[in-house]
């Protein structure tokens, strides 16, 4: 398992924990610990400018993206959606970036893609749920992995990120089971309706998901 990470995140708040200009290295590290709790052994940070990479020229990064690809072979790629889960400027830019590197070499190079690609959301369900506005709900998912046999892994790497003052209160128990669920839009291979799936696999699909938080 791997993860691409674009910025360090040192425009953002340091929500106490350090000084502004320290908050990149801070980050990195807090990003180093969560990657450790979940079991991600390879991780990648490129140093674009946290809040920039709407000006990052789309011929410059793609093929940089690709090759990451070509390279790292993952078998599914996850990224953000059109709408970046929260509209964030930099989630929307690398979520199309990946997405068209992801169909770039699907057709120039198919030996060298990954088989499957995924846009991760927010259901509808969740809205009286989280309670935040910043939030893009939609129900146009096909996948829901569910993470409930695995309690404590979100909550303790949400921990490493010190710096982060986290919008969603895990502390509340509907918060927290639902915090364990994710839900994607499949986007390659094109989805033609049916079961939906329980893994990025396709390997398992639910009877009945209407009780999932």
């Amino acid at each position: 398992m791997g993860l691409l990470t674009f910025t360090r995140g040192e425009a953002g708040l340091t929500n106490g924990v350090c000084k502004p200009d320290e908050l990149g290295d801070v980050r990195e590290a807090e990003l180093k610990d969560a990657c450790h709790v979940l079991g991600i052994k390879d991780m990648t940070l490129w140093n674009y400018p946290d809040g920039g990479l709407k000006f990052i020229e789309e011929q410059e990064i793609l093929p940089r993206i690709e090759e990451f690809i070509r390279n790292f072979t993952p078998d599914v790629v996850v990224t953000y959606g059109e709408d970046g889960v929260t509209g964030h400027p930099d989630h929307i830019a690398l979520g199309g970036w990946v997405t068209k590197a992801f169909h770039r070499l699907v057709r120039t190079n198919p030996n060298a893609a990954s088989k499957r690609l995924y846009h991760r959301i927010s259901p509808v369900k969740r809205r009286n749920i989280y309670n935040r506005s910043d939030l893009i709900y939609r129900d146009d998912y096909t996948t829901i992995v569910d993470g409930r046999r695995y309690p404590h892994a979100r909550l303790n790497a949400h921990a490493c990120h010190r710096s982060q003052k986290q919008a969603t209160d895990y502390t509340q128990s509907k918060v927290f089971e639902a915090g364990l669920v994710d839900y994607y839009v499949r986007k390659f291979p094109v989805w033609r309706e049916g079961p939906l799936e329980a893994d990025l696999f396709g390997d398992s699909h639910h009877v009945d998901e209407a009780n999932l938080p």
